[in-house]
């Protein structure tokens, strides 16, 4: 079903969240930069391009650009800081 939906792209469907779109390849030979792109023509407007690439007997690896990746660090740090009152 990936990408048989013109309204959903991807590979992986979650509900409420439609921020990042996720392309996942399985494969013994990798064509990171086709995948890549593919990846970010599925994304649109401020969607986020994210690719999960694995093979048989490895774990899955995910690659997103640096730019989102630091946003995301930053927003985990912001919510670990403690609460306080102005």
């Amino acid at each position: 079903m990936s990408g048989a939906m013109s309204h959903f792209k991807g590979d992986i469907w979650k509900p409420n969240d439609y921020g990042w779109v996720d392309e996942v390849k399985c494969q013994e030979t990798v064509k990171f930069w086709a995948w890549w792109a593919q990846a970010e023509a599925q994304a649109s407007g401020v969607q986020e391009p994210l690719l999960h690439i694995t093979r048989n007997n490895s774990p899955i690896l995910t690659t997103m650009r640096l730019e989102a990746y630091m946003n995301l660090r930053k927003t985990i740090i912001d919510l670990e800081k403690p609460w306080r009152l102005a």
